[in-house]
């Protein structure tokens, strides 16, 4: 059950640290995760429980396990029928009991940074703890011609959090199932540790998920963007077209894919207002604190801008947090007097035509925060972007 030392590729740890792929680790951070993960190694008491193999059968969306325990899931319902599987696996890992309370510790002692590493350390290893199961089970079903398909949780795209409760249920009917495990449920459906995790595996023929695996790693359908945590594009973005160049828009002027600007056009963008002379539009972008366990708090970019007649001169940015989560950015907690004026900068668009917006090529850097000015752009140019192509596409 406890876990061998666990190590992280580097290219994981810039992923946990918002750093692009061909970027480098400075020296303090460097220092920083290595600190934080020979604690978790130490201190956390990582492990991980792979149960036994059960037959299950899939009807529709509805997965029944030999077991008796049932669950309802599009996503894992479909993955079970593309990979063949007639079986499955569950697994439980946790970075350890110990690291929460560190956490706070260190929050509480004033050390931001060294909470911030240990984060990322805890969230890193769960993820490597259960690579590692998932390596295991094939090691184990391969002389039966099988393998393990990618794994699904509770809460992953097309699979209800709530269903956390049947999942663990099923590992702890397990007759292996260590009393010491002490893995509870919390009422909103998160597991307790924090940086534990619940996944099933399903098992098919080796040829089958060795031909049909890699288009099913779930940030291939996921078409969250911006996101820090994506490890492979969007599938639909690769076939995605050119928005239209009617009513002034630029033929392929955008910097983002045609599915991903109108997703946001369609969820995160209310036009508020509308008529001959003016509109109003209110961008609400995906953010989530980099400390504090990923806090998700709500920002308004509003956008006002003149006619169309005139080329909808941006008349007034402005924007505004619509709650107080945002305070646990670490750039907030470092300097709580300044940063919130930081936060709330506009760029410098006023009196210019929107279409202006499609050459602004600012350095971003696509952080669910808003710490650094990277980021910031980064949130502003999808905003004015989004509004661009709702106005050029609605027409």
């Amino acid at each position: 059950m406890i876990a061998a030392p666990i190590t992280v590729p580097v290219a994981e740890w810039k992923r946990h640290l918002c750093i692009p792929i061909d970027g480098l680790l400075s020296e303090t951070a460097q220092a920083g995760v290595e600190r934080a993960l020979a604690w978790v190694n130490e201190h956390g008491c990582s492990w991980s429980f792979v149960s036994k193999p059960v037959n299950l059968a899939v009807e529709g969306d509805f997965i029944r396990l030999a077991s008796g325990t049932q669950f309802t899931s599009r996503a894992l319902a479909e993955k079970l029928r593309r990979g063949q599987a007639r079986s499955a696996v569950a697994v439980a890992c946790s970075a350890g009991p110990g690291v929460p309370a560190e956490i706070q510790r260190l929050w509480d002692a004033q050390r931001p940074d060294e909470a911030f590493f240990l984060n990322a350390a805890a969230a890193a290893a769960t993820e490597q703890l259960l690579l590692r199961a998932q390596k295991s089970i094939c090691d184990q079903v391969e002389p039966a011609g099988l393998a393990a398909l990618p794994h699904e949780s509770p809460g992953y795209d097309g699979w209800e959090l709530g269903q956390q409760r049947t999942l663990l249920g099923l590992l702890a009917a397990q007759s292996a199932w260590p009393s010491a495990a002490k893995l509870s449920l919390l009422e909103s459906g998160m597991l307790s540790p924090e940086h534990s995790q619940l996944a099933l595996f399903g098992l098919g023929p080796s040829a089958v998920v060795e031909t049909k695996s890699p288009d099913m790693v779930a940030c291939a359908r996921c078409s969250m963007d911006p996101c820090s945590y994506r490890r492979v594009p969007d599938a639909g973005d690769a076939q995605a077209l050119p928005p239209p160049a009617s009513s002034g828009a630029v033929a392929n002027g955008y910097a983002y894919p045609d599915k991903a600007l109108r997703r946001w056009s369609r969820e995160l963008l209310t036009v508020d207002s509308r008529d001959e002379q003016s509109v109003r539009a209110t961008f609400r972008p995906e953010c989530k604190t980099c400390s504090n366990l990923g806090v998700p708090f709500g920002i308004d970019y509003s956008i006002e801008l003149g006619s169309y007649r005139d080329g909808f001169p941006i008349r007034k940015l402005s924007c505004r947090p619509s709650d107080s989560d945002y305070q646990s950015m670490c750039s907030n907690l470092k300097d709580p007097e300044e940063f919130p004026c930081e936060m709330v900068r506009v760029p410098a668009f006023v009196d210019q035509p929107l279409v202006q917006v499609l050459e602004w090529d600012p350095a971003v850097e696509p952080a669910g925060c808003l710490c650094r000015p990277p980021a910031r752009d980064h949130k502003w140019k999808i905003a004015l972007q989004t509004v661009h192509y709702k106005l050029h596409t609605d027409e």
